[in-house]
């Protein structure tokens, strides 16, 4: 039996569902998805209340393998978002900008691998990633937003729209992730959980369950949005990084993501903080009603 990882969940039990449905999974190592590139690709999102999670994984393609590392199978990851001051790349985001950027630090602490990434979205809708990897040593340079490295800094300035000095810390968000990949259609599926903020780690979402469904084209699109929809899956855009600076209590333009935010808060009344649930629904509920007021 792999090793569980869920020592600090605030929702075992459905975890504990979840974990043996995965036990069930053929496993694919991280040497070899890292030969599996799709860092060009197309994503889609979806959440979904964590109770149904289980059943969606046993019934999901077997084809679909599950990364393994170390004997783990649940991944903690803590992500650093970067921005200028004035929020340039959420505002591009949230003013619905077709090409954009986001630039992040991702640091996945099981295996203490850290990687410096810009993600870049065309008018084509076609999501692209590049990134290097550095050195856990190297974090706090970041933290401090001391850029004094020679590799990150060519790295910055080869891929970045804008002059990395204007870059600042904006939010740091903390989640579970498992990964399911399909090497035979060139697929992969990530399942995200107990989503919270460092600026605001008491709000916890324990029972949402955010999917990113990543495909090279078009073609496997329609077909997993119906087999989600099955499982109760709404389809969904959730830009994590814009999220978790909406949950870290700044405040921020979010006009145009009201209806999604609305939608969590509707969702949190009408069942009774069990469907998009977290350790303090009341904080959320007033995160949320600040906006609207």
């Amino acid at each position: 039996m792999f090793k569980d990882n869920i020592q600090n969940i605030k929702n075992k039990n459905n975890i504990i569902n979840v974990l043996k449905a995965i036990n069930y999974k053929a496993t694919i190592a991280k040497n070899e998805l890292d030969k599996f590139n799709l860092q060009n690709r197309i994503d889609t999102k979806y959440i979904i209340h964590i109770s149904a999670l289980d059943r969606l994984i046993i019934n999901l393609n077997p084809e679909f393998r599950i990364l393994e590392i170390n004997n783990i199978r649940l991944f903690t990851y803590e992500t650093q978002y970067f921005d200028t001051e004035d929020l340039q790349f959420y505002n591009q985001h949230h003013n619905k900008r077709a090409n954009r950027q986001k630039v992040r630090l991702r640091n996945y602490l099981d295996s203490s691998i850290a990687f410096l990434e810009i993600k870049s979205k065309n008018n084509k809708k076609k999501t692209s990633k590049t990134r290097i990897q550095i050195e856990p040593k190297n974090l706090s340079n970041f933290n401090k937003n001391e850029l004094d490295l020679t590799k990150e800094i060519t790295f910055l300035n080869d891929n970045l729209d804008i002059n990395y000095r204007d870059l600042h810390n904006s939010v740091t968000v903390k989640y579970q992730r498992i990964t399911l990949v399909n090497i035979n259609t060139k697929e992969k599926i990530t399942f995200d959980f107990n989503f919270s903020t460092t600026k605001n780690p008491d709000l916890i979402l324990s029972d949402l369950v955010i999917i990113e469904h990543k495909c090279s084209d078009n073609s496997r699109i329609n077909s997993f949005f119906l087999y989600f929809k099955a499982f109760g899956a709404h389809k969904f855009k959730l830009s994590k990084y814009c999220f978790g600076l909406f949950l870290s209590g700044k405040e921020i333009k979010i006009n145009n993501f009201k209806h999604r935010y609305l939608q969590i808060l509707k969702l949190i009344h009408e069942r009774g903080y069990n469907g998009f649930n977290c350790n303090n629904g009341e904080q959320l509920k007033l995160n949320v009603s600040r906006f609207f007021d």
